[in-house]
């Protein structure tokens, strides 16, 4: 036994001459963990060299277990005859746990790449002079150009004109190596159709961490960019109406704060927006039980109607309005009123000056010694009587003339 082979098994020469050779040599198969045959003995029952790198384990005297390659041959004599066997084994572990990294890199190359290429998401690499090194399917879907002939190109392919600054912009980022996160930008198909897309890019870096390159990965949001339009022309169009609308409008939430309000409603009291929004709705109101009553039957999901109800203005003058309310409810809960308040200080003024005209009228004709009535003359029937002393002068048949 050699220095090697001592270190190996464990077993000093001067104490395993004499022993049985698998006693100092155990040799185990690596999966199985089953005794393997001693090669020593292959050798001198087969009369011939035999070697393997069947996984074969050797276990020391001390337990160690090391993965080996190993060998044998028979020694013979001139006449054939076999007088003894040479075993030659050696240490694989290194190069096994090397080959074991460099498989599981290449699986997580491969892998890797399987994510890449079966992504629905554009990923293109590209030098750092701008030529596309990699084109997956996700970017053939999105740009509508293939791999061979997107590969070898440079990346202006899909950058429509006006924004090549912006893409000089962004090479002096990944240049410096910095990611970019999240870019919103526009990009060109190969049938000229811009579409809105989100950038990441990264810098790919070698060995020695200078960027030679960068990755990017585009996601489409032509459809998201639409609905944020339509969405914010929806917006846009409910506020002008909110707040050009020519009926007052406000909104109340839970508490009876005021939310929201809009310049008709302002304008028709005399406060500011300061003023106004932000204060509890009740303090406007001239009748607070109108104002609880109306909070109330909100709350329980009523839907309010030509309420009438007094409302104070900044100078102290009272206004008359009619309130037409409802509550947006959001899985359950209040979120917040929807009133309109249309005035009607004038109607209100105009019926109550007609009632006082009535009223003088009425005492008028009540204090005189003339009898007064109404009648239409085709029928003869009376349509309106004025006064008692008519009545006085006909009282069998007070609506109908004699």
């Amino acid at each position: 036994m050699n220095r090697v082979a001592e270190n190996l098994t464990g077993w000093n020469q001067s104490i395993a001459i004499g022993r049985l050779l698998t006693e100092v040599l155990q040799i185990i198969q690596e999966h199985t963990r089953q005794p393997l045959e001693n090669p020593a003995l292959q050798a001198i029952r087969e009369s011939n060299s035999v070697g393997r790198t069947n996984h074969a384990i050797l276990i020391s005297k001390d337990g160690i277990e090391r993965s080996i390659d190993d060998s044998a041959a028979p020694i013979k004599r001139e006449g054939g005859e076999i007088i003894g066997c040479v075993v030659v084994f050696k240490d694989i572990s290194d190069r096994q746990l090397l080959e074991q990294q460099v498989k599981k890199q290449l699986d997580d190359t491969r892998f890797l790449a399987s994510i890449v290429e079966s992504s629905d998401e554009a990923i293109v690499c590209k030098s750092l002079d701008g030529i596309i090194q990699s084109w997956n399917k996700g970017a053939q879907r999105l740009f509508g150009y293939t791999a061979d002939q997107a590969i070898g190109r440079s990346v202006s392919l899909i950058i429509p004109v006006d924004r090549i600054e912006e893409e000089n912009r962004a090479q002096k980022r990944f240049r410096a190596g910095e990611h970019i996160a999240h870019y919103e930008t526009v990009r060109q198909r190969s049938d000229g159709q811009r579409i809105d897309v989100s950038l990441t890019v990264s810098p790919i870096l070698d060995e020695s961490g200078a960027v030679v390159g960068a990755s990017r990965i585009a996601r489409d949001i032509t459809e998201r960019k639409r609905s944020e339009a339509a969405l914010r022309e929806s917006e846009e169009q409910l506020s002008d109406f909110f707040e050009n609308a020519t009926v007052g409008l406000h909104w109340v939430g839970p508490d009876g704060t005021i939310l929201r309000a809009n310049q008709t409603e302002l304008d028709l009291l005399g406060y500011s927006r300061e003023e106004y929004v932000g204060q509890p709705i009740a303090k406007f109101h001239v009748d607070q039980e109108i104002i609880e009553n109306i909070l109330q039957r909100l709350t329980s999901g009523e839907t309010i109607e030509n309420e009438e109800a007094p409302l104070r203005c900044k100078d102290g003058s009272i206004r008359y309005v009619l309130i037409n309310s409802n509550v947006l409810f959001r899985d359950g809960k209040f979120i917040h009123s929807r009133c309109f308040t249309r005035d009607i200080t004038d109607r209100k003024l105009a019926e109550e000056g007609l009632k006082e005209s009535e009223q003088r009228m009425r005492l008028a004709t009540e204090a005189t010694e003339v009898g007064i009535w109404e009648w239409k003359i085709i029928t003869g029937v009376c349509l309106s009587l004025f006064n008692r002393k008519f009545l006085r002068w006909n009282p069998t048949k007070p609506c109908t003339l004699i």
